[in-house]
Formats: structure tokens, C-alpha cells, sequence
């Protein structure tokens, strides 16, 4: 297939999250309710995990105890992780990642309510749930770095927030009518910086509380394009000692969309200027409109939930016009590599051949 595949399903997020919306809206309703007390969980591997930890403000702003973590901490922290009367959301867009449907089997003996979040009927992750949502999208191609899925599966969380009041988040639908506009300014913006990095060096992706979940989700693009170095961190923690790796020329970009984020966003990418190219992802309702080179950050309209998703897609856009023209066929982006099958066996031998229990 050709190398526009990625750029095609990126295109069309837009009129699958606005058909995804109201069907999810609905499903979400008829999930059991959360009893008074108890805390919502959800994670999952991959991306699946970076939307459950990105979902984070949108609970917040609910007033919802809630916890993100991997299908492997789901499955083996027992005295850390959820409880009788609790409920997780086991996130798999293809429902058979082998850890996922291993936290579900475990949780399930444990006696913790589980519901799979899958597009995929009938998959061991449903299976193995006492629930499931539905989730109504199918990719393009699940070769190229993975753009809809994750919105999908991050819009699921949102809503399943959302439902805790009677309130919706209005701005779901406004942001999605006005799709075309946003989405042309946030291209420009990603084609802009790409073209000042031209990937002369490495990638660092910083953000707190939910950002982190995207800045995640962002490096992984970048993995997934053919393996470019892109290292992701939580914002506070990339300043005690791995703050000394950027040199000239490596780019460090900073999200300040979560809880709090902002202002500290921009005084790390000031500070870091000294040794490093950086670039700042705002949330405009939150942060100060002084103290950035305007050619050195985006503000988004944002607020919750709409941050995640605009970050998200931000950082795919910046993969494409970064890796794009150097990768002949995102479908195969390790095959210009010369030791390309050799990679790809390996993750083979360790995600599909790998034993469901540890």
C-alpha cells in the first residue's frame, strides 16, 4: 500500500470520532454505575495504557477517583492495585494482547469488575470481561503508527468521566464541528517545527499527571515509524539528571495541558533554550499569553477534555512530517532497515508467542 495510508486514517479522525461519539455516549450509559466509594481503574499495553493515563483530567474534572495503570501492574499488584466493588476498563483495540487478557483473567479471580474496551467482537479480552464497550472504528491499517484507535479508545474513557454527571463536555461536539479548522492550524503548526528539526537529533517528549499519557503516546509514533530515537518523561522528573542529555541538536518539546502544567511548561522551555531547540504545547485557557518566542510554541484551545486530543494529534502530524519523507512505505517502516526482520521477529517472538501468565 502506499505511504499515505498513515496520512489518510490521520485525515479522517475527525468524522470517526464525530460518528463514535453519540454510539459510545450510548453504550456508556447502560455500563453498571460506579457505587459510591469505589474507584474507576483502566489501562492496559501500548497506546491502550497511554489513553488510560492521558483520561486522567477528564476524571478529574469529574470529581471521579480513578487510577491509570498497565495491564501488568493490573494483573500482579494485587495488594496495590483494584478492589473488590471497583471496576477496571481492560483496554485492546484488537482484544488479544496477551497481558491485557491476563489482567482480565486475574482480576476476574479476584472477584473485581471488569469491562473490555475493544473493537473487536467476540476477542479473548471480551471474553474474559464480566462487560465490554464497543468500540465503533476499524483502522485503516494497523501496520502504520497508530492515530484513530487511540482516540478512540481515549474518547471511551472520556465519556465513561462524562457519564458520572448529567452535564456532557459540550465542547466534545464544538471542537469536532469546527474540525476542518482546528485541524489545518494544528498541521501547519506540526510541518513548521518539523521542517526546523529535520530529525537531526533525538526526540524528547515531556509531560505531567495526564500529559505524560500523550507524551507517551508521541515518543511510540516515533518508534513505530522504523525505530527513530524519541524518549518520553515526566516533566519533573526529566529535571533530575536526565536533563543533561539534549544537546544542540536535539529538540525537547514540553506539554502543558494537565492540571497545573502550563506555567511550568514554559519555564522549562525557556531554561532548556540554552542548550537544546524546544517547543511548548499549551492549553490557552491556561496559559500566560507572555514568556514564549511565538514561533516557539502552540496554543491550543484546549481545556478538558479536548487537551488530550488535540496534543495527541499534534504529535502524530509532527511523526508524519518528520519520518514521512525519509521512510518510503509507513506499512513497512523497518524495510530500509538491514536488519529490519530481525526486529520485527523479535517483537513477534515477545508479544504474539509469549506465555499468557507470568
Amino acid at each position: 500500500m502506499p505511504s499515505d495510508t498513515m496520512w489518510r486514517e490521520m485525515l479522517g479522525q475527525g468524522a470517526a470520532l464525530a460518528a463514535a461519539l453519540p454510539v459510545l455516549r450510548e453504550e456508556v450509559r447502560g455500563l453498571p454505575e460506579r457505587a459510591e466509594g469505589t474507584t474507576v481503574w483502566a489501562g492496559g499495553c501500548g497506546d491502550s495504557y497511554f489513553a488510560a493515563l492521558a483520561a486522567k483530567d477528564a476524571f478529574r474534572e469529574r470529581g471521579i477517583p480513578y487510577r491509570a495503570a498497565s495491564a501488568l501492574a493490573l494483573a500482579h499488584e494485587e495488594a496495590l492495585g483494584p478492589m473488590q466493588g471497583d471496576t477496571v476498563y481492560l483496554l485492546s483495540v484488537s482484544g488479544e494482547t496477551l497481558r491485557t487478557v491476563e489482567a482480565a483473567e486475574r482480576l476476574r479471580q479476584r472477584g473485581v469488575a471488569t469491562v473490555a474496551v475493544t473493537a473487536t467482537h467476540g476477542s479473548s479480552l471480551e471474553l474474559a470481561c464480566a462487560s465490554s464497550l464497543t468500540l465503533p472504528y476499524r483502522s485503516l491499517s494497523r501496520a502504520t503508527p497508530h492515530t484513530g484507535d487511540y482516540l478512540i479508545s481515549l474518547l471511551a474513557l472520556v465519556l465513561v468521566a462524562e457519564c458520572a454527571q448529567p452535564t456532557p463536555f459540550a465542547s466534545l461536539e464544538a471542537w469536532l464541528g469546527d474540525w476542518e479548522e482546528s485541524w489545518g492550524s494544528t498541521c501547519r503548526a506540526a510541518s513548521r517545527l518539523a521542517g526546523e528539526w529535520r530529525l537531526r537529533g533525538n526526540l524528547y517528549l515531556l509531560g505531567g499527571l495526564g500529559d505524560e499519557g500523550t507524551a507517551l503516546y508521541g515518543a511510540a509514533k516515533f518508534h513505530e515509524a522504523g525505530g527513530w530515537p524519541a524518549l518520553a518523561a515526566e516533566t519533573e522528573n526529566f529535571l533530575h539528571g536526565m536533563n543533561y542529555l539534549p544537546g544542540p541538536e536535539d529538540l525537547v518539546l514540553v506539554l502543558g495541558g494537565a492540571h497545573r502544567g502550563a506555567k511550568r511548561a514554559v519555564e522549562i522551555a525557556e531554561a532548556l533554550r540554552a542548550q537544546c531547540s524546544t517547543f511548548a504545547v499549551l492549553d490557552r485557557s491556561r496559559c500566560p499569553e507572555e514568556g514564549t518566542a511565538t514561533g516557539d510554541v502552540l496554543r491550543l484551545s484546549g481545556g478538558v477534555p479536548l487537551f488530550a486530543f488535540q496534543a495527541a494529534i499534534f504529535l502524530q502530524a509532527l511523526c508524519w512530517f518528520s519520518v514521512s519523507p525519509r521512510v518510503k512505505d509507513l506499512e513497512e517502516p523497518l524495510a530500509e532497515r538491514p536488519d529490519g526482520e530481525v526486529r520485527r521477529a523479535v517483537q513477534r517472538r515477545l508479544l504474539k508467542e509469549a506465555r499468557l501468565f507470568l
